[in-house]
C-alpha cells in the first residue's frame, strides 16, 4: 500500500512477530527482609544522633577559640 494512503514507508523494519511480555502487574514484590524498629530501638538511634550532634556542636566551639 502507498504511504499516501496510509502504508509504511519504504525501508521500514518487518514488525516482530511475538508481542512483548508486559511485567505482571498485580504480583507483590516479596516481604522485606529487615523489620520495623521499635519504639526502644528508635529512641536510642535518637538519643545517639543527639550526642553525635553535641559533639560536633562542642568540637567546632572548641576551633574557634581565639590563640
Amino acid at each position: 500500500m502507498p504511504t499516501q494512503l496510509g502504508g509504511l514507508p519504504t525501508g521500514t523494519p518487518q514488525r516482530a512477530t511475538a508481542a512483548p511480555e508486559y511485567p505482571a502487574v498485580h504480583d507483590m514484590p516479596p516481604p522485606r527482609a529487615t523489620a520495623v524498629l521499635t519504639e526502644d530501638e528508635k529512641k536510642k538511634v535518637e538519643a545517639e544522633l543527639a550526642a553525635m550532634r553535641a559533639e560536633q556542636e562542642r568540637r567546632a566551639k572548641a576551633k574557634n577559640l581565639p590563640e
